[in-house]
This record gives structure tokens, C-alpha cells and sequence, in this order.
């Protein structure tokens, strides 16, 4: 049980992105070369930082190359072209070692730069993280891929790809060495910015990538270490706001409390920590269930940028939604107890409680207010006679 406690850690906070506000300090490319570089801990910052870039900061869009999910518009993925059975070498689906030769790049380099061993080792072992959360993402997708930990020429002959075992082994590997020498916190400083991989975030993803291989007795070691070192525990709220409120109320409408053995109030609350997990003013490092955060600029334009994306319903138009989980992935979910898998409906039932849904709503209604908002309503048929 403490394994799945730990879930929401160990595999879903790994793909948060949080807000931030920061200063950059831009260097005109002109002003860089090889023969200059690599001489400082400075250059090593910047080296290791281009290795940040690659994280990426929602990947949960790889969905909908499964049956849990599905894309209906071919401008925003190839989802539906895999799906089909459409693979060609018009579309690389993620096959790409750009981001593993820049921390192969890094790892050769690093050592030129004039600077502490025990900093140097620190982001020797950053960039390995990355390598694997590449190699991880690779070989997830397409099995069988080249384990590559050097700088190869341009021009380098074809390599052959190793088996999946031994790649899986490699990952696991990685990350656990990685996981003794990173620290479990940074105090924010130059070169210890918060939002730089912990040794939580290399066992949680170590944990993350042996879920995935089937390993069940790693995937468990990796998260109960992180669960017992307490740097890390899940988000929770003790008071609900006004809305949250009313909608708890709702709740006795459909979940029978009483009959499934549950605490209404414990329920309702754990529901609630878990949507307010990602809302924006708890996306930041701070929280203690985030466990590796994506960081971007807090200005107008990326502000709440990843509750935001296609994955969660418009305000704006009511709901509007490009990406939508399949009927069997809600299935695979156990019911409200924790312990049971719920009584599936048949597809002819959906279909009737659907239309039976949709006989009261059916037009649709657009208008703008004063304010220049746009207001989308659905409008009872009873009243449009």
C-alpha cells in the first residue's frame, strides 16, 4: 500500500511544470567557441543548462499514441497516423539522440572547466539524468535502441542497436548511481538553483522506468526510499473554498458514502488535494509533492501554461478539448472504495444515457458581455419551442 500511496509522486509529479520568475543573462552566440569554452564552472552552468532545456514539461501528449486516448485533429500530432498503422520515415515519433549527445557533449567537456570535484561530480551526474530519462523514453517507444555514452563524429558509421534487456539494465543502473551523488536539496544560490535534479527525482524516475520494465521489486525499492527519507509527501488541503464546497455537495447525488465504507470528508478532501495540486498558485518547487518541476518565465505569456493546454476544458468556450481519454482507460480505474474495479456499462448503455443527457441541452447559444467576454450556454430544448 505504500507503494501506491506514493503514485501520485513517484510517476505523475514528474511530468508538472511550475511557474517561476527569473533573470537571464543572454551571451550573443558570436561571442562563443570551442576553443574558448569549457574553461570555466560558468561555461559548465551554461553547458548543463542546455540539458535542461530538453526536459520536457508535460509529456502526457505520448498518450495518445495509446488506447487510453485520443486525438481527432491531425494538426495537433500524428496520434490518429500511428494509431493507424501509419508509421513512415515522414514522422520520427521521438526517435532522436540530440538531447543524449548533448549530455554525452557535456560529460566529455565538463572536465576542461576550472572548478570544485565535488560541484563537478554533481553535474557529471545531471547530465547521466538526463541521458536516461532520453534512453528511457526511447526505448519505451521502440524497444531495441543504441546505448551511445560518447561523442560520436558526424560521420560515424551506423550503430547497432543493443537489445532491450540491456537496455533497461542501463537505466536502472544510471539512476541509481546518479541517486548517491545528488543531494536531496539545493538552497537556491547560483549553481544550486531549486528546480535542479535531486536524488528524489533520479529514484523517481528509477522507479517510474522499472513500473514500465515490469520490474514490480525495484520500481517499490526506489519509491520507498523516497517515502522514507521524507523530503517528499502528497499535497493535501484541510478546508474547502465556497465552490469546492458545493461541489462536495453534488457529490451524495451519485456516491453512495455509507455503502462503500468511506469517510465523506476524507474523500472529498483527497479529491480536492489532488485537483489543487496543479493549480497555479501551488505549481512551484515548494510543494512538497513535486518532485521535479519544469520551470518557465512567471510573465503574461507563459503564465498558467500547463493548466492550459489541451489537456484540460476552456473556460473560455465551456469545455472545448482536443485530446480525450478513451471509455476503456476510465474503466481501468477502481471504484470510489480504493479496492474494487467498478461495474462496467456496455457500450449500448452509454449510448442511451448520453442521449438521454443531450434531449434537455441542445442549443447552443454564443454571445459577448460588456467586459469582452465570450459566454457559451446551452439552452433547454423545453424553452426554445
Amino acid at each position: 500500500m505504500k507503494f501506491l500511496k506514493f503514485k501520485n509522486i513517484a510517476v505523475y509529479a514528474l511530468l508538472t511544470a511550475s511557474l517561476a520568475s527569473c533573470d537571464l543573462e543572454v551571451i550573443p552566440p558570436a561571442s562563443i567557441a570551442t576553443k574558448t569554452f569549457w574553461k570555466t564552472e560558468k561555461d559548465a552552468w551554461s553547458g548543463l543548462n542546455a540539458c535542461y532545456a530538453q526536459l520536457p514539461g508535460m509529456d502526457i501528449w505520448d498518450e495518445m499514441y495509446t488506447d487510453n486516448a485520443h486525438s481527432h485533429k491531425p494538426w495537433e500530432g500524428p496520434y490518429e497516423l500511428l494509431q493507424t498503422d501509419g508509421i513512415s520515415a515522414a514522422d520520427d515519433f521521438g526517435y532522436d539522440f540530440s538531447a543524449i549527445r548533448l549530455a554525452n557533449n557535456f560529460l566529455k567537456n565538463v572536465d576542461q572547466c576550472v572548478m570544485s570535484d565535488p560541484l563537478k561530480a554533481r553535474m557529471k551526474a545531471e547530465a547521466r539524468f538526463f541521458r536516461a530519462w532520453n534512453y528511457l523514453q526511447l526505448t519505451t517507444k521502440f524497444g531495441k535502441v543504441a546505448i551511445i555514452t560518447e561523442v560520436l563524429d558526424y560521420n560515424s558509421p551506423n550503430v547497432a542497436r543493443d537489445p532491450v534487456e540491456k537496455v533497461q539494465a542501463f537505466i536502472l543502473s544510471e539512476l541509481n548511481d546518479i541517486a548517491e551523488m545528488l543531494p536531496d536539496t539545493y538552497n537556491g544560490s547560483y549553481l544550486s538553483e531549486s528546480g535542479r535534479i535531486t536524488r528524489a527525482a533520479s529514484l523517481a524516475l528509477r522507479a517510474r522506468a522499472a513500473l514500465y520494465f515490469g520490474n514490480f521489486a525495484e520500481a517499490e525499492k526506489s519509491a520507498e526510499l523516497i517515502i522514507n527519507e521524507k523530503h517528499h509527501d502528497l499535497f493535501t488541503i484541510t478546508t474547502l473554498n465556497p465552490a469546492q464546497q458545493k461541489e462536495a455537495k453534488e457529490m451524495e447525488q451519485y456516491i453512495d458514502f455509507e455503502a462503500k465504507g468511506l469517510n465523506k470528508d476524507e474523500f472529498i478532501k483527497g479529491l480536492f488535494s489532488y485537483e489543487t495540486l496543479w493549480h497555479k498558485e501551488n505549481a512551484n518547487p515548494q510543494n512538497p509533492e513535486f518532485v521535479l518541476t519544469r520551470q518557465y518565465m512567471g510573465d503574461e505569456n507563459n503564465a498558467d501554461w500547463t493548466r492550459y493546454t489541451y489537456i484540460r476544458p476552456s473556460q473560455l468556450v465551456s469545455g472545448y478539448c482536443s485530446f480525450e481519454p478513451m471509455q476503456e482507460l476510465i474503466d481501468s480505474y477502481w471504484d470510489a472504495d480504493g479496492k474494487t474495479i467498478r461495474p462496467q456499462i456496455s457500450p449500448d448503455d452509454r449510448r442511451n444515457n448520453y442521449a438521454e443527457m443531450w434531449k434537455e441541452f441542445t442549443v447552443k447559444k454564443d454571445a459577448v458581455n460588456d467586459k469582452g467576454e465570450r459566454i457559451v450556454s446551452y439552452t433547454p430544448l423545453s424553452q426554445t419551442d
